[in-house]
Parts: C-alpha cells; structure tokens; sequence
C-alpha cells in the first residue's frame, strides 16, 4: 500500500519544505529576542503550537538584539 511511488514524491516534498519552516521560525524568534530554542516550545502537547504562534507574532525589537 505504501509502495506507491507518490507517497515517496509526498514525503520528500515534506521533508524539502519542512527545513525552511524552521529556519524561518527561528529567525523570528530572534527577530522578537527569544533564543532559536525556543522552538522546542512547540513539542508541548496541546498548548505550544499555540505559545509559538502567539511569539511569533510580538512585535520586532526597534533595537539590534543580540543575535544581530
């Protein structure tokens, strides 16, 4: 059932666009001050999808972080 060449296409199309999702969310998190680690908030169960979601959406430092 899962021989199917299409789940092979599938999931290396997950896999491609799952990196850039990260490294785009870490780049936020540093854009607003957090540490890229936080992140790992997400593997919470229930409510860290959500925490993440609410970070990712504060306002940018107007000053340079730490992380440049």
């Amino acid at each position: 059932r899962f021989n199917d060449p299409m789940y092979f296409a599938l999931g290396c199309f997950v896999l491609a666009a799952y990196i850039p999702v990260i490294s785009l969310t870490i780049r936020r998190l540093h854009d607003v001050g957090y540490s890229g680690w936080m992140i790992l908030i997400a593997l919470i169960p229930w409510i860290g999808g959500f925490i993440l979601f609410i970070l990712t959406i504060l306002p940018s430092e107007d000053r340079p972080n730490r992380y440049g």
